[in-house]
């Protein structure tokens, strides 16, 4: 029979993992009106930005 042996630096690797895996990073949207763009985060409004227009883009 193979054997597989887990060495400690793999321990900590998978347990690394599992705490970034098990964080709830939350569910980012983003939407474009005209010029503005907005960015939610689960839902709700969390900031916003307006792309300035030079003189020669009108």
């Amino acid at each position: 029979m193979n054997e597989h042996r887990i060495d400690e630096d793999e321990i900590d690797l998978r347990d690394y993992i599992n705490i970034i895996l098990k964080k709830k990073w939350g569910i980012f949207t983003q939407w474009t009106f005209g010029d503005v763009t907005f960015f939610f985060k689960n839902g709700k409004l969390f900031e916003w930005e307006e792309i300035k227009k030079d003189k020669k883009d009108k």
